[in-house]
């Protein structure tokens, strides 16, 4: 799998992300077979250029759809800013990025942003 990455660190880094949630090696298996799928048999990142873009969507791919919302709303911040947690907590929830059937047992709305973020942050999607 490195080796489809071509050696570029930000393609290796989202792609430990992704296997990072992976519960077993079937599901390992299935990711390499989708990278496979996105990059094209016998092409890789060194030699075609724009592949790393492909690296990057199945990595978004593989987001569960309750986290899509929340890791597209990051887009509006710039590049490398920093982003104060629990400001942007209570934007999710003011704009119903997050909502209470998102929540689990006792947890409050911050805590189901928290845990949205959490997620983003071991699938390496944000620091």
């Amino acid at each position: 799998m490195v080796k489809a990455c071509g050696g570029l660190p930000l393609a290796v880094i989202v792609l430990s992300g992704t296997l990072a949630t992976k519960k077993d090696l079937n599901e390992w298996a299935t990711v390499n077979r989708n990278i496979k799928a996105h990059l094209g048999r016998g092409n890789n990142l060194i030699n075609e250029e724009g592949n790393l873009h492909k690296i990057l969507a199945l990595s978004y791919n593989d987001l569960p759809y309750k986290l899509k919302p929340c890791f597209l709303y990051l887009s509006r911040y710039e590049e490398d800013s920093d982003i104060g947690t629990e400001k942007l907590y209570q934007l999710w929830i003011a704009e119903g990025i997050i909502s209470t059937k998102d929540q689990i047992g006792e947890e409050s709305m911050m805590d189901v942003a928290e845990r949205c973020l959490g997620e983003l942050v071991t699938r390496c999607m944000v620091q």
